[in-house]
């Protein structure tokens, strides 16, 4: 079933039931993240991954200009890699969490290091997610932040 034959499906059973239509939009609306990582492969399999689950995701490779990345798409939520060229993970969710415009969005720290915990509070992230992960947990755990929000 295509996206425009499943909102038709959706539609007709709304106005059958009498459902707020607009309670529909809000549920199903798309949610944007925001993917900071310098390994591109790692981009590409989370991309995939979170597309199939309705995200629109934007990939960043760096976050030398990361205030601006966020203005520019505002995201719902932000994964970022601890090792990400420029600042790095910990300095770049500081400079989000430390602004009064961007300090709600939920932030997910992941990286491989064993200390994620305590790298995840040093930063202020909401979540953190060790590297390597399941699929399952990603999707959940970027499920969660946004519920969250």
């Amino acid at each position: 079933m295509t996206y425009k034959n499943t909102i038709l499906k959706i539609t007709k059973l709304c106005m059958a039931h009498k459902i707020n239509l607009l309670l529909i939009a809000y549920i199903y609306e798309v949610k944007k993240i925001i993917i900071y990582d310098d390994d591109r492969d790692l981009l590409e399999v989370c991309s995939i991954i979170l597309a199939a689950r309705n995200f629109e995701v934007i990939n960043k490779d760096n976050c030398n200009a990361i205030i601006d990345d966020i203005e520019e798409h505002r995201p719902d939520v932000i994964l970022m890699d601890n090792w990400i060229p420029d600042i790095g993970g910990v300095k770049a969710i500081q400079l989000i969490k430390g602004s009064s415009a961007h300090q709600d969005i939920p932030v997910i720290l992941f990286t491989a290091n064993n200390n994620i915990k305590e790298l995840a509070a040093e930063a202020g992230a909401d979540y953190s997610l060790q590297k390597p992960f399941d699929i399952s947990e990603l999707e959940q755990m970027v499920i969660n932040a946004v519920s969250a929000n």
